[in-house]
């Protein structure tokens, strides 16, 4: 197990994965590894970071989402871009709600 995958969850070698690493940005924002959606003064971002973040203890967590601005601390990791997208989608409907 390398500890490193692609987008789909595919292993990847170290070497890969810092050439795939190296590509983000070069496509925008909202593009394969990442989607940031901005609420007023809170980023809700979601990236790809293809390094599991389980360690080997479960599926490979490969994608975070983070709510920056205002007090919010929240952090997530998936497995999947799917889920990732998804859950994404819901925390921006949620704090459009509270705001």
């Amino acid at each position: 197990m390398s500890g490193y995958y692609d987008p789909d969850g595919q292993p990847l070698t170290v070497h890969d994965w810092t050439a795939m690493h190296g590509r983000r940005g070069a496509e925008g924002d909202d593009s394969w590894w990442c989607k940031k959606t901005e609420i007023g003064d809170l980023e809700v971002s979601t990236v790809w970071l293809g390094i599991d973040h389980n360690w080997g203890d479960g599926p490979p967590l490969i994608f975070e989402t983070m709510i920056f601005g205002g007090e919010s601390k929240d952090r997530h990791r998936y497995a999947t871009k799917a889920e990732a997208w998804a859950h994404h989608d819901e925390l921006v409907q949620q704090l459009r709600e509270e705001t």
